[in-house]
C-alpha cells in the first residue's frame, strides 16, 4: 500500500458552472462574444457556489467498506429499491467511470423496467482507494459485492452488463464466487490474452511521461483511436470532448499512479479454460468487427469456451464497432436494444424468484444508506466466497476485499516497484492547465467588460484543437524523467493505429491455442 489516496475529486463538470453563461468560444477565425453579455458573477456568488460544491462532496454517494481503504462511488436509477423489478449491475469500461454509462441509464427500455446500479472501479471516477500491487479482478468483484451488502441489497440477484475486457474479468469473478447472485452475463466488447496488452503499456508510458500538452495529446489520440476507431461518423465531437475532459482531469501525468494502478491489473489472472466451462449463467456477447486490437476471432474463441452457459453463449457482431460500444450513442442504441431483448427473453423463460420480504436498505427512510457494515458483518458475508477461492483453511479476513487478491508475491513486488517508480516525482510532473469542465486553457485575453478586470482564460475542447498540435514528432525528450533517471534524453515510445492493426493481423488468422478470455 502507498499513502497516496486517489479519487474523490470535484465532478469535472461542476467547478466552472458559475461562469457557463458567459458562453465564450474560440475557433480558428475569431473570438465569439455574446451580443448582449451578461454581468460577471460577483465574488459572493462565486464563494457561495464553492461552498455548495464542498457540501456536495460530503453528500456524494460513496460506500465506505468496513475493513479496507476503499470507498466506492455509485450511481443508480433509484433511491428506494423496487423489489418487484429485476436488477442490472453495470460495470464501466477502461479508463472510464459511471458517467459513461449514461446511454444505458437514460434508455427507457432498461431504466424503465429495471433497478440499475453501477460503481466507479478502483482508481476510477470518484472512488477513493490506495494504489496497490494486490489489485486484481477478484478484489474489484469483492469490493462491489461488499458495497451492495452495505447498501442493504442483501440476497438481491442481478444481471451483469460488463463493458470491455477490464469489466469482463470482474464479471467472471462475480459469476464464479457468487453464482447464486448473478442471473446473466452480457459482455459489451471483450478483451484478450495478456500478449495483446503491449499497446496499452506503450500508450500508458506516453501518457504518464508527457511533459507538454502536445505529448499528452499524442497519447489521448491513441486511446481515442482504440475506443472509437477511425470512422468519424460513429462518435460525435461532443462525446469525445467529454471523455477527454474526464481523462485530463483524472489521469494527468501528475496523477499517473491512478493510470498505472488501472493498467497493472489488466493482464492478471485470467480464468482457465476449465474455469470458463463452469460458468453456468446465460451469456450474450457483443463485439465490434472494427476493434483495433481484438478481432472477432477473439470473441468467437471466448464464446466457444463458455460451454456450460445455460441456453448457450451467443455472440452478436456489431458492424463498424471498435472497442467502445456502450458510450457513443451511435452504437449504444443497437447495444441497448440487443440487451433489452436478451433480458426480456430471460425474464420470460426464467422469471426472477420472488423476494420473501421487501428489501430493507440500511436506513429507516427506506432509501439507500452508506452506513458501514461492522467488521463482523463483513467477515460473515465474505468468508464463504473467500473459502471457495482459497480453500476452507482460510478462517480470518484482515482487510476486506483485498484478501481476495490472487496476485503472487513475486508479481506483487514487481507491480509495487512499478508504482513506486511512477510515484517518484509525480507531484512535479506535467499538469495541464484546465478550466472548470476539464478542457485545457488555450490562451488568456483581456475581459471586454473592463480593462482592469482579471484576464479571462479561453479554452479549446479536444475537437477544436488544430491538427498541428497532434502527432508531433518527438524524437527524444529531455529534462528530469519520471523514474528519476536524470537528464539523459529518453526515446518516447509512440505506438500508432498501424501498430494496433499489425497486432490484429498477426492474430486474426491463427490463435496460439492458449488464448484466454
Amino acid at each position: 500500500m502507498y499513502p497516496e489516496v486517489v479519487g474523490c475529486k470535484l465532478p469535472y463538470g461542476s467547478a466552472g458552472e458559475a461562469f457557463k453563461e458567459l458562453n465564450f468560444s474560440l475557433d480558428a477565425r475569431s473570438l465569439c462574444i455574446p451580443s448582449s453579455p451578461p454581468p460577471l458573477p460577483e465574488s459572493p456568488h462565486i464563494a457561495l457556489h464553492h461552498e455548495l460544491l464542498i457540501q456536495n462532496i460530503a453528500a456524494m454517494p460513496l460506500v465506505q467498506l468496513a475493513t479496507s481503504d476503499i470507498s466506492l462511488f455509485y450511481r443508480s436509477n433509484f433511491s428506494k429499491f423496487n423489489p418487484s423489478k429485476s436488477t442490472i449491475l453495470l460495470l464501466h469500461g477502461l479508463l472510464s467511470s459511471t458517467d459513461f454509462l449514461s446511454p444505458q441509464f437514460e434508455d427507457e427500455s432498461l431504466a424503465g423496467k429495471y433497478n440499475m446500479i453501477a460503481f466507479d472501479q478502483l482508481s476510477c471516477g470518484q472512488t477513493i482507494n490506495n494504489v496497490s500491487g494486490r489489485k486484481d479482478a477478484h478484489v474489484e468483484a469483492a469490493a462491489i459485492m461488499l458495497a451492495l451488502e452495505t447498501l442493504g441489497l442483501k440476497d438481491v440477484s442481478f444481471h451483469v452488463f460488463a463493458v470491455q475486457g477490464i469489466s469482463q474479468q470482474i464479471a467472471l469473478r462475480l459469476a464464479k464466487l457468487w453464482p447464486d447472485r448473478v442471473r446473466s452475463l452480457f459482455f459489451c466488447s471483450v478483451g484478450g490474452p495478456e500478449e495483446y496488452m503491449q499497446w496499452f503499456r506503450d500508450v500508458t508510458q506516453m501518457w504518464g511521461d508527457a511533459t507538454s500538452q502536445g505529448e499528452l495529446d499524442d497519447a489521448v489520440a491513441q486511446f481515442l483511436s482504440y475506443l472509437f476507431g477511425e470512422d468519424e461518423r460513429t462518435c460525435t465531437v461532443e462525446e469525445k470532448d467529454e471523455l477527454v475532459a474526464y481523462w485530463l482531469t483524472n489521469f494527468p501525468p501528475n496523477k499517473r499512479s491512478r493510470l498505472y494502478d488501472i493498467g497493472n491489473a489488466l493482464g492478471l489472472n485470467y480464468l482457465s479454460d476449465e474455469e470458463l466451462k463452469t460458468v453456468s449463467q446465460p451469456v450474450l456477447i457483443a463485439h465490434g468487427d472494427a476493434h483495433p486490437v481484438y478481432p472477432v476471432s477473439i470473441a468467437e474463441d471466448f464464446c466457444s469456451k463458455l460451454a456450460g452457459a445455460r441456453r448457450g453463449a451467443k455472440l452478436e457482431v456489431i458492424a463498424g464497432g471498435a472497442a467502445a460500444l456502450q458510450y457513443p450513442k451511435y452504437f449504444a442504441q443497437t447495444v441497448d436494444s440487443l440487451y433489452a431483448d436478451f433480458l426480456s427473453s430471460l425474464e420470460a423463460d426464467e422469471p426472477p424468484t420472488p423476494l420473501t420480504a421487501t428489501i430493507q436498505p440500511r436506513s429507516r427512510s427506506g432509501t439507500l444508506s452508506v452506513e458501514m457494515l461492522t467488521s463482523e458483518e463483513e467477515r460473515d458475508f465474505l468468508l464463504p466466497a473467500l473459502q471457495k477461492l482459497k480453500g476452507s483453511s482460510v478462517t480470518a479476513i484482515k482487510d476486506g476485499a483485498w484478501c481476495f487478491s490472487v496476485v503472487d508475491d513475486a508479481k506483487r513486488e514487481e507491480l509495487e516497484k512499478t508504482l513506486r517508480g511512477v510515484a517518484q516525482g509525480q507531484e512535479n510532473a506535467y499538469s495541464p492547465e484546465l478550466d472548470g469542465t476539464g478542457h485545457p486553457v488555450a490562451k488568456y485575453v483581456i475581459s471586454f467588460y473592463q480593462l482592469s478586470a482579471p484576464l479571462i482564460k479561453l479554452v479549446r475542447r479536444w475537437s477544436e484543437r488544430g491538427l498541428e498540435s497532434l502527432f508531433e514528432t518527438h524524437e527524444t525528450k529531455t529534462g528530469k524523467t519520471n523514474a528519476g533517471q536524470g537528464n539523459a534524453p529518453v526515446p518516447l515510445r509512440r505506438p500508432s493505429i498501424d501498430l494496433l492493426k499489425s497486432v490484429e493481423i498477426e492474430h486474426r488468422t491463427s490463435l496460439d491455442g492458449g488464448a484466454r478470455s
